[in-house]
């Protein structure tokens, strides 16, 4: 009987043991449970915040061009309404309900949005303009896109850039009137903007934003739908990956929604000298005047000197003096219908002064040699002008350039630019590329954004451009 009752007590001394494993087990899974469902729980609310900061800022990047559109032309006391007027539109974003689980926009350019005050702990953002040129400006907006609960918010900050004034078109490196492709042959350090329907074919290097207004009838104001091509597909700006700025192998921001560029240019009157010559040979003396020699036939040529008071002389005449005080304009009617125009030592400094080249009528030129200016130092194929004055610019229907040409100084106006050969163009392209078969590096001139530039150079409607939205990772 003993050892019946003692191997009693040890069933219920085990019995006892395993209920309060299986007791600890049960707890333990519960806990875990728990444990499981809150780090799902935490793991849906991060992806739903991130969803919300990634749709609010395509959201702005697809719109940049209709904000800038709407705001006030800036003063030195308008920083303020700025603000206020990129808060009040982003505002009528509000009701949207991100992804169904009424996750709301909240994009601050000022201290409330949506009626919501800023999260504590946070600076509240600020507009920063400044005067870079004659009734021109440069703003940069900054805000913030909010996510989650108020009290533990996700947030990310960011910069809109932007540009305003009646600049000279030399401010784009590239401003192209219609359908436009670009691809790896065409490098651009600097601003484009296409008023047509733009392409983008494989990687494309862009320093600077590439605008697009998708015109198809190119007015002063006109904008069409923010949609570009993308390889072969016509892509809609809230569809493109990974966003609306920066879609994949542009190294640039992409901006939609800008009012046409290039009805609105106002062309300078363009009075100076006028000449007829098959060849235009560019030098410069050891004095510092700028040296021209105009020829019709080898045996009938013309110099003239672009003396250091301004004035216009024939070299060949004793400096008979031509004009008092010369613009810089030289129109030139060609021979045979296209007028070469080359440099007199293609090794040395071929431009001293602002200098424009008009060639009339549907007349055509041809570069043929490295046309530089004077006091611009290019190293490793990036130039900086170190003074204001040497610039070139050249219109013509057609510009085609030869494989003896590397670089060239200056902003080209033309219906065709003909590339056949690596080039280097420091200075501005205004016109469709057309005929690009080598590579073309253009690298904007930056004096252009202090409002100079050769009087042959047209204008720019007064206007916002040049809009450019970047998020902090």
């Amino acid at each position: 009987m003993r050892t019946k009752g003692f191997t009693l007590i040890w069933v219920l001394i085990m019995l006892v043991v395993l209920a309060a494993v299986s007791g600890a087990m049960l707890q333990s899974a519960n806990t875990s449970d728990r444990t499981a469902r809150a780090v799902a729980r935490g793991a849906l609310i991060r992806i739903q915040e991130r969803n919300t900061l990634t749709y609010s800022q395509r959201l702005l990047e697809a719109n940049a061009g209709s904000l800038l559109r709407a705001l006030p032309a800036p003063s030195a006391f308008a920083a303020g309404d700025i603000q206020s007027q990129l808060q009040h539109q982003v505002d009528d974003w509000c009701p949207r309900d991100v992804d169904g689980s009424g996750s709301q926009v909240l994009i601050y350019f000022a201290s409330t949005a949506c009626g919501t005050a800023l999260p504590a702990g946070h600076r509240a953002p600020a507009v920063q303009l400044k005067n870079s040129g004659p009734d021109l400006w440069t703003m940069e907006a900054e805000f913030l896109l909010v996510a989650g609960p108020s009290t533990h918010p996700t947030v990310r900050r960011g910069l809109l850039s932007a540009s305003y004034g009646a600049s000279p078109a030399s401010t784009y490196a590239l401003l192209s009137t219609g359908d436009t492709t670009l691809d790896s042959r065409v490098q651009i350090q600097g601003d484009a903007h296409v008023d047509g329907h733009l392409t983008l074919r494989g990687p494309v290097e862009l320093s600077g934003a590439l605008s697009t207004s998708n015109c198809q009838v190119v007015t002063s104001g006109c904008v069409g739908t923010a949609q570009v091509t993308l390889s072969d597909a016509r892509t809609s700006a809230m569809s493109i990956l990974p966003t609306p700025a920066h879609p994949a192998g542009l190294t640039g921001t992409l901006g939609f929604g800008q009012a046409g560029e290039t009805a609105a240019m106002t062309l300078p009157t363009l009075s100076g000298l006028t000449i007829v010559a098959s060849t235009v040979d560019l030098g410069v003396l050891s004095s510092g005047e700028q040296y021209i020699r105009a020829c019709v036939t080898v045996m009938v040529c013309t110099t003239y000197l672009g003396t250091a008071d301004g004035a216009l002389r024939l070299g060949n005449v004793q400096n008979a003096p031509l004009i008092s005080a010369w613009n810089g304009v030289i129109g030139i009617t060609p021979v045979g219908g296209e007028v070469v125009i080359r440099p007199v030592n293609p090794d040395a400094p071929s431009v001293s002064r602002s200098l424009s080249l008009v060639v009339t009528g549907a007349g055509a030129a041809r570069i043929d040699g490295n046309l530089m200016y004077t006091q611009t130092s290019c190293s490793a194929d990036a130039c900086t002008p170190d003074l204001t004055h040497d610039a070139l610019s050249l219109q013509a229907s057609r510009v085609t350039v030869t494989s003896r040409t590397v670089r060239t100084h200056a902003t080209v106006i033309t219906d065709q630019f003909i590339v056949t050969a690596p080039l280097t163009l420091f200075g501005s392209l205004i016109g469709t590329p057309a005929g690009i078969s080598a590579q073309l590096s253009i690298q904007t001139d930056a004096r252009a954004r202090t409002g100079f530039a050769p009087v042959g150079v047209p204008r720019l409607a007064a206007r916002w451009r040049q809009s450019a939205v970047t998020v902090d990772p």
